[in-house]
């Protein structure tokens, strides 16, 4: 059994939300949230991977519906975008203890392949006029409960030579035991001919990133989220002829770098 965090909203509800929460509304209603009950951290066991979340609630006018969602902190992933919550008294479905005791309960199953990282609940009610409102929001630090391993780029695809003023595309591939999501970014560094490496001039870095959203027109990229990082330069006409090294690595949210292909590209 994890230990409990209780976070204290006072007043909180389908009314008067607090600055710094959630959204605020001009929503009416009697029934109001006071107490969202749930894990500060949680670390996943052979024998324990489900958070239960309870939500305290007073007032006798409740709303159609209640329900979570989960994302990633960072908000590039959602998890679950639906998950209702019950005050039905049932125990072994979603961890609800007493019917019709105003404490509205769910069960949510962390998978191994979430990274380890921060995460976001948010909750929500729906009224019986039909309107939605954001009721509050809870993070927590999750530990999968497995060690985090580095990514390994593979499969690298770009031409041994290009010409000046034509543009082209490569591309590499890259995976993590921990799961897609771990990655945070495919990268690489050019160096020219007579060694000197190439700065980013919009960000003051070396490391260009590549895409892997799909973005066909400004990377070339053809499908988001396959894991094939894609790139699409060119080199303008007064660049320097020569071998010009390319350099390719990813990083992980645990801040550990992968593998490094190498490799040069003849410009004429």
């Amino acid at each position: 059994m994890k230990k409990l965090f209780i976070l204290i909203i006072l007043a909180l509800g389908c009314t008067e939300i607090p600055e710094g929460i959630v959204d605020s509304s001009s929503a009416s209603g009697e029934f109001r949230l006071t107490k969202i009950e749930a894990p500060l951290y949680f670390t996943k066991t052979v024998t324990d991977s489900v958070i239960t979340l309870n939500l305290h609630f007073t007032g006798e006018s409740k709303p159609e519906d209640i329900w979570l969602s989960l994302s990633s902190a960072d908000g590039k992933q959602e998890i679950i975008s639906y998950k209702q919550l019950r005050d039905d008294g049932n125990t072994s479905a979603n961890g609800d203890i007493t019917r019709d005791d105003n404490i509205y309960t769910g069960r949510i199953t962390m998978s191994v392949l979430y990274p380890s990282d921060y995460y976001d609940f948010a909750f929500f009610c729906r009224k019986n006029n039909g309107e939605v409102v954001k009721i509050g929001v809870h993070k927590i630090l999750y530990d999968n409960g497995t060690s985090n391993e580095a990514p390994v780029l593979s499969d690298l695809n770009i031409p041994a030579s290009v010409n000046r003023g034509e543009s082209f595309i490569f591309s590499v591939k890259a995976a993590d035991a921990n799961g897609y999501s771990d990655i945070t970014t495919v990268f690489f560094k050019l160096y020219r001919p007579d060694g000197t490496v190439v700065i980013d001039t919009r960000t003051g870095l070396s490391e260009f990133p590549m895409d892997d959203s799909g973005n066909l027109d400004v990377y070339g990229d053809t499908q988001a989220g396959d894991g094939i990082y894609t790139f699409k330069n060119s080199f303008g006409t007064t660049a320097p002829t020569g071998p010009w090294k390319f350099e390719f690595a990813a990083k992980d949210k645990g801040k550990k770098i992968s593998n490094v292909l190498t490799t040069n590209v003849t410009v004429n």
